[in-house]
């Protein structure tokens, strides 16, 4: 028996975007609610998507639903065969299936003629075609203070103004880092209810010193201006050692191997309890399923065999040894589609 859809419906094929992924969940999982009518939605990761294998989802036959949903992450890697594919698809999109793509990149800039400046994406023109062709959705924020306010609120949560201003200027408005901030600062006053500039003193440091695990984050989301920033900031702080960053990193590389491990037998990564990674938050599980797509799995070990050398090379090497973990960590990064080489 097919479930009874309620709400609006959400576009049939649509393409959300933002500059952080985690900024689309929530519209994402609404559109896979109200099209998977309550079963879910196949769901892809763009950088493993073949051709065969997304038409294959596209044209299966719904069971016990009248729509096959397909939910394709990180829209922004798939491959040109891949991208041709879709645009062709999206030409005449069957009437038994929809399509939901998330592109983590801005696709908000426009040229003084008005059209969009797709210097994010590779592959533009064909990209038009498919921008032109589905329901574009933009999940980015006004600003960086609208989205601190607004997450806030979402979770029954205030934020102080004096608290807003601090965390802007500790992040130089950068999104992304304002998105993993608030993970801590919202868990870390759950039971007070009310975020003030003293907890981001208490929590993040001052001046914008970075913290290791932000700049590990940086690595993993594949944003390399923040990586960069949050690394020069680790060079002034005296606490901070090269081989306790490292090994920080290939941590997170194993955990994407266990995540990875988790999905490929069915289970939900994001679910996974925090202990078996060796965290104490699920948040921190969740930031590492959330990245999951980007990192094949034979990226992940060629990665930990490189960091396995660095270790040893940084025991006997001379020299910057942050400039060392900083040369390496930029090559092997698996970069965000709006981060600049």
């Amino acid at each position: 028996m097919v479930a009874a859809r309620s709400g609006e419906a959400p576009p049939r094929n649509c393409v959300l975007w933002a500059t952080d992924p985690r900024l689309m969940v929530r519209e994402a999982e609404a559109w896979c609610a109200f099209w998977g009518e309550g079963n879910g939605a196949a769901s892809l990761s763009g950088p493993d998507a073949t051709p065969a294998i997304l038409l294959g989802e596209l044209r299966s036959v719904p069971m016990f639903r009248s729509v096959q949903p397909v939910r394709v992450r990180h829209a922004e890697a798939v491959g040109l065969e891949t991208l041709q594919a879709l645009a062709d698809y999206l030409n005449a999109p069957s009437p038994s299936a929809a399509l939901l793509l998330e592109v983590a990149a801005d696709l908000g800039k426009k040229d003084r003629q008005g059209n969009l400046v797709l210097k994010d994406l590779k592959n533009s023109g064909i990209w038009k075609d498919i921008l032109g062709a589905a329901t574009v959705k933009s999940c980015q924020p006004a600003s960086v203070r609208a989205y601190a306010r607004d997450r806030a609120r979402s979770e029954g949560m205030r934020i102080g103004d004096d608290a807003l201003e601090a965390l802007y200027e500790w992040s130089h408005g950068e999104l992304a880092l304002v998105v993993r901030a608030l993970d801590l600062l919202l868990l870390y006053k759950r039971e007070e209810r009310v975020v003030e500039a003293a907890d981001l003193q208490a929590l993040l440091g001052s001046g914008g010193t970075p913290s290791q695990w932000e700049a590990v984050d940086a690595w993993v989301q594949g944003e390399a201006k923040a990586f960069v920033h949050r690394l020069a900031g680790l060079r002034r702080d005296p606490d901070a050692e090269p081989l306790g960053f490292l090994g920080m990193a290939a941590k997170q590389m194993r955990g994407l191997l266990y995540l990875r491990a988790i999905r490929a037998k069915g289970g939900d990564p994001g679910k996974v309890p925090p202990k078996e990674l060796g965290y104490s938050y699920a948040f921190q599980v969740q930031k590492l399923a959330d990245a999951l797509d980007r990192w094949p799995e034979a990226r992940i070990r060629l990665v930990l065999n490189r960091l396995f050398e660095l270790d040893l090379a940084l025991k006997g090497a001379p020299g910057d040894p942050w400039g060392h973990v900083q040369r390496v960590l930029l090559r092997t990064m698996v970069r965000a589609a709006a981060s600049p080489p």
